[in-house]
Order: C-alpha cells, then structure tokens, then sequence
C-alpha cells in the first residue's frame, strides 16, 4: 500500500470517530481535498507527500487532538505549504468564510472612510462587498470541486 493510500484510510476512520470541532482543528477538509486531487499533481508530488506523511505523523503523536493555537501553527506549518503547491499547479484557492469577509471587511472600510477614501467613492463599503464577492465564487466555483483548502477547513 502507498503512502497516499495509507493516508487516505486514516483520513477516512477519522472522519468517522473524531467530532466534527476536532475535524475543524485538524483541517481534515483540507487534507481530504489535497488527497483527492493528489494524483493530478506533476511537479510537486514528492515535496506534498512528505509534508502530509510529516503532518499525520504530527497529528498521531498528539493523539489526533490539538487546541486552536496549535492547530494554527500546524496550519502554518503545513497546509499553508501544501495548499500553496495545490494554487500554483492546481487552481486551488483559500478557504474564507462569510464571518471573516463581512469582519475584516468592515474594519478596512471604516479605516477608508475615516482616512477619507470612501467620500470619493460615495460612501460604498468595498472592501466589503469585495471579500463578500470573493466569498460566494469561491463557494460557488472551488468548494463545490473540492479545491479549496485552509485554516480550520
């Protein structure tokens, strides 16, 4: 049995026992979407299989349950990378949700408005509605093929 083929069971026996808070904290679905399109990979398959083999060697040593400040460092360490070979070769792209756009969005807006850059633009939040845009095609476009990845995903 190959490396990818080994991963591939245990991702799916622990998507059947851990909750889906433990799932999230593990980026299960990001580790599922790079298994599933692993094959496709030309150039970067050896660079992608040792980090998933590094990171599920990781995740066993700490009983396949970490905390949200470890899980983000993992995600840095890991799927960050992983998902980086994924964009350039595949098309994948950043998982964001709807929460995050509408926040982050909100604050760059009120920083334009108060540096007087939304007056120009008669007072149209876009940064907003941009990172709500992006959202959607995202959602629309990637998650349905299975070609996004990213923190907590």
């Amino acid at each position: 049995m190959s490396d990818i083929e080994e991963l591939n069971q245990r991702l799916i026996e622990l998507m059947k026992t851990l909750d889906e808070e433990q799932q999230m904290f593990l980026n299960l679905k990001s580790i599922r979407n790079f298994l599933l399109h692993y094959n496709k990979l030309t150039n970067y398959k050896n660079e992608v299989r040792n980090l998933l083999v590094e990171y599920f060697d990781v995740i066993r040593s700490e009983n396949y349950f970490v905390d949200k400040s470890r899980s983000t460092e993992l995600a840095f360490k890991y799927i960050d990378h992983i998902g980086n070979y994924y964009r350039i070769e595949l098309g994948f792209r950043l998982h964001t949700d709807l929460s995050f756009s509408i926040f982050w969005g909100v604050i760059a807006d009120i920083l334009l408005l108060l540096f007087g850059v939304l007056s120009k633009i008669y007072y149209i939040p876009f940064v907003t509605i941009s990172l709500i845009v992006y959202y959607l095609y995202v959602k629309e476009m990637y998650e349905k093929n299975n070609k996004v990845y990213g923190l907590r995903y």
